[in-house]
């Protein structure tokens, strides 16, 4: 209760921001409408881009990693490559490589995708179409995973040496999209620290992303009004190499809809 108090207040004092270049009110009978959902279990995003990964102990240059492995490797060494991009040998083979858990990693998959749960639809009365202001807070707690790869043997068909992997700091990115519309102005950004698969999982401080964004008519010039109903929805994108994940009930969201009214002059 504590926490959800907090909340609206940061959301009243940025409605507060939102409306200073007006003068106006909210009707005593028309209290603000909140409206906040929790997420359910623990989600993921798999990795977007290689990590840097570095043969050590190579016991024979010819026979413990083949030619192939090397081009690859050589490719890797900066952490810029994504997955599905060429990396040098037969672009006919299908997976390349895939994590030491036996996943296969799948190079088609978008790196945006739904917040499964953190969706809502608000109704907006007909007299506060052109007046009402929505505000959407959301947050979602973040953690990171630098997994240790193999190498798959169409790649390198033996590999007789170690394998170090580190990921370089990944940027995970959140926003709002309303009515079937991603507002790219809504990007909240944090980034992971850089990690070796030796970490095993990222243990920020505070490793949550906490966004704001208030929806007016203005978002909707073809009207020039609020439409009947409101879909919001949150997403998410991962931007490198570790496989980003948020637990179970560690993000959220809450929707306030104020029937703003202005004064008549």
């Amino acid at each position: 209760m504590k926490r959800l108090f907090v909340l609206l207040a940061v959301l009243f004092l940025t409605a507060g921001n939102a409306f200073a270049v007006e003068s106006g009110s909210v009707p005593t009978s028309e209290m603000p409408e909140v409206v906040e959902k929790v997420g359910g279990d623990a989600i993921v995003l798999e990795a977007v881009y290689y990590p840097i990964i570095t043969a050590t102990d190579i016991e024979s240059w010819e026979n413990a990693i083949g030619p192939s492995c090397y081009v690859f490797l050589d490719r890797v060494k900066n952490g810029k490559v994504k997955i599905g991009d060429d990396i040098g040998i037969d672009p006919s083979l299908p997976g390349l490589i895939e994590s030491s858990t036996g996943e296969k990693f799948n190079a088609d998959f978008p790196s945006l995708q739904k917040v499964k749960d953190l969706d809502v639809e608000i109704k907006i009365l007909p007299a506060h179409k052109k007046t009402a202001k929505v505000l959407v807070f959301w947050t979602l707690r973040v953690t990171g995973q630098c997994l240790p790869w193999r190498l798959d043997e169409r790649v390198c068909r033996t590999f007789a040496a170690t394998a170090n992997y580190k990921c370089i700091g990944n940027n995970v990115h959140t926003y709002v999209k309303v009515n079937g519309k991603l507002r790219p102005e809504s990007k909240c950004t944090l980034q992971i620290p850089e990690m070796t698969n030796k970490s095993n999982e990222s243990a920020l401080y505070d490793p949550t992303i906490t966004g704001t964004y208030v929806i007016t008519k203005d978002n909707f010039p073809e009207t020039k009004e609020l439409p009947d109903k409101l879909n919001i929805e949150i997403y998410w994108e991962n931007e490198g190499a570790m496989r980003v994940g948020s637990p179970k009930g560690m993000r959220n969201l809450i929707v306030n809809v104020i029937p703003y009214t202005r004064s008549e002059n």
